[in-house]
């Protein structure tokens, strides 16, 4: 057979090749040009998040003490929900709450009782973001106070430099149709025997006003290993909260839908220790001593003088009374 010199194969190939570019560019021509396909969607908008409060703070060694800060609100803000950013390990309990009346502005060292009357957001070691469901927030006017507590707790030899910031998901009115805040249940009356078995301590009060809840966050101390949340109406009742207790990864409980709470209903929250430590346990400010309490997120706002009137003493301005 008869072969093709190396010149003539090249002049067979070179035609080819260029038919085959062809095609491919005819190819891409046309399917960019008969596309139907719609453009991308684009990209959902990004969560904004920003410092409500926050202060920088230092505690020396082998020292527990509360850091507090102030805050004048100017205008109208509305919160879909919170977070701690970058928490400190040797932080403990962070209570942010309001106040129509005036309260110290900037950073100062304060006490437990440091607070405004109405509680808009609390945490503990380990509390992850909390987000509301579609149309609830807090709404907070221009003329109030924030007001943020924060419990530092250092058992190391040496200080430590550090800061809390609480962080909210900005949003607008029509964001929150349906304003809510926070109440305490619980007890003060805590004796926990030192014997390795588990022990109680139970709390009550009787709602004054028709209301709904919607998530819980259980706050207590290294002995805690259990809470629950009833509802009381007549004989039957309707537990809201059942959970174990992680004093260092303290969460919040959201309740598939808000769950309404009516006039006369008695609240019982059951707090559930163990206590290993050589001493009787009571309530106490110090991360040494114990507290029973569950931070209920609810509506409508309370209207109240103190957001621990369920678990302290009578309190006739607040919708909720002891028994």
């Amino acid at each position: 057979m008869k072969m093709l010199s190396h010149a003539a194969q090249l002049r067979l190939l070179v035609p080819l090749d260029l038919v085959a570019l062809a095609l491919v560019l005819g190819i891409a021509a046309c399917s960019s040009r008969d596309s139907t396909s719609p453009p991308p969607p684009p990209p959902p908008p990004q969560e904004q998040w920003s410092v409500v409060a926050g202060r920088a703070w230092t505690m020396a060694g082998q020292t527990e003490g509360y850091k507090c800060v102030g805050i004048h609100v100017t205008s109208d803000e509305y919160f879909t929900g919170f977070r701690l950013a970058a928490p400190s390990s040797v932080q403990n309990e962070v209570l942010l709450t309001l106040s129509d009346a005036p309260i110290p502005e900037g950073a100062f060292d304060c006490g437990a009782g440091s607070d405004g009357p109405r509680l808009i957001y609390a945490a503990g070691q380990g509390t992850t973001a909390i987000d509301f469901p579609a149309g609830f927030g807090v709404h907070v006017s221009p003329g109030q106070y924030v007001y943020l507590n924060i419990h530092v707790v250092n058992p190391a030899d040496t200080s430590v430099a550090d800061s809390t910031r609480i962080e909210a998901r900005v949003g607008t009115a029509p964001d929150v149709t349906t304003p809510i805040d926070m109440t305490m249940t619980g007890t003060f009356l805590i004796n926990i025997p030192s014997d390795g078995q588990l022990h109680t301590a139970t709390g009550s009060c009787y709602v004054a006003a028709e209301a709904h809840v919607l998530a819980f966050l259980p706050l207590m101390r290294s002995r805690g290993v259990h809470q629950t949340v009833d509802v009381l109406t007549g004989s039957s009742h309707q537990l809201l909260f059942n959970e174990d207790f992680d004093w260092q990864h303290e969460t919040y409980t959201q309740l598939t839908t808000p769950v309404l709470i009516h006039m006369g209903d008695r609240i019982m929250t059951q707090c559930s220790y163990i206590n290993t430590g050589g001493q009787t346990e009571t309530y106490g400010e110090s991360v040494n001593n114990e507290s029973c309490f569950s931070a209920a997120y609810r509506y409508p706002i309370s209207t109240a003088s103190n957001f621990l009137a369920c678990a302290a003493t009578n309190d006739a301005t607040f919708d909720t009374r002891r028994e």
